[in-house]
């Protein structure tokens, strides 16, 4: 097994902090669960792993069972400013706090990478919260900076900050907004490492029994495309066809996939690296795509309940 190919794949940590998904799977709380998932990761070289202060125990567990996962572990959180302004304390003094908290959770000297967590942040506290990053840089605490994102409009922003070299975009089969030639030019020429999440939707594009509002109608449609891409592209399955395509993108450094359990992240790994899609396949899947989708709220499960 050449394991050198499961370098792109990061695990996506939401899941271990909350139930992250519709449906209950209470993986944060299944301790031995964790480890198993861990010492599989260990067994594919897979040593990254994604996670959030905000993502409830994420960061704790990550902590506890980390070394299953890796010995030389590379670890990605986001900073959260939402409860800054509880706090009678100045902007460098909070986001000190709060590192130093991830690093006592992660049980770590330093984070790999550190994101901001929330775009607005980035909008409302500029090069004053950068200025406070790099400090941080300095001290040994980050080794570099991020921003997890929504839209092509905010990641054109973060480019202002040179500073920021790792940005985390939302990405899968569906969701052709980032499938710009401008774009990606911009982020290879700064060398940008881009991290794609919801590769699978929410696990919307793996099972749709959980389309809780005004875009089912949409879904059916994107459900019976996906089916016949499988047969037309000769593909195993869904799980198939969003990590293939997601990784036939050269300028996207790191998936990050989510699960629930043990025998969901095996299925991700033995249906990764796959054959890529070839262009006239990806030009295709966009055109339909584009045709479908009409609204970029179908794209984004924060905003599904609104």
């Amino acid at each position: 097994m050449n394991l050198k190919r499961y370098n792109k794949l990061v695990l996506g940590g939401a899941q271990l902090g909350f139930n992250y998904v519709p449906h209950r799977s209470n993986l944060y709380k299944k301790n031995n669960e964790i480890k198993k998932i861990f010492n599989l990761g260990k067994k594919y070289g897979i040593n990254k792993i994604d996670t959030a202060q905000a993502y409830g125990k994420s960061e704790t567990n990550i902590g506890l069972f980390k070394k299953k996962l890796s010995n030389n572990i590379f670890i990605v959180t986001k900073l959260n400013l939402k409860n800054y302004n509880k706090f009678n304390i100045d902007l460098e003094e909070y986001v000190m706090n709060q590192v130093s908290l991830s690093l006592k959770k992660l049980k770590s000297k330093s984070i790999d990478v550190l994101m901001i967590h929330q775009f607005s942040d980035l909008k409302k506290y500029g090069i004053n919260l950068i200025f406070i990053l790099k400090k941080l840089v300095k001290l040994g605490f980050i080794k570099e900076i991020g921003i997890s994102v929504y839209s092509p409009k905010e990641l054109k922003y973060s480019l202002r900050f040179s500073e920021i070299k790792n940005i985390q975009i939302p990405f899968n089969i569906v969701d052709t907004r980032w499938l710009n030639n401008a774009l990606v030019s911009i982020i290879k020429k700064r060398r940008i490492k881009i991290f794609a999440r919801s590769l699978f939707l929410k696990g919307l594009l793996l099972n749709q029994s959980h389309v809780d509002f005004k875009g089912k109608k949409i879904y059916k449609k994107i459900n019976n495309k996906l089916n016949e891409y499988i047969k037309k592209f000769y593909r195993d399955n869904r799980i198939d066809i969003c990590l293939s395509f997601a990784n036939s993108f050269n300028w996207i450094k790191y998936l990050v996939v989510g699960f629930n359990s043990k025998e969901e992240f095996e299925e991700i790994l033995n249906n990764f690296n796959k054959p890529q899609f070839k262009k006239s396949e990806i030009d295709l899947i966009s055109r339909d795509m584009k045709k479908i989708i009409d609204n970029e709220k179908i794209l984004m499960p924060n905003l599904w309940k609104n």
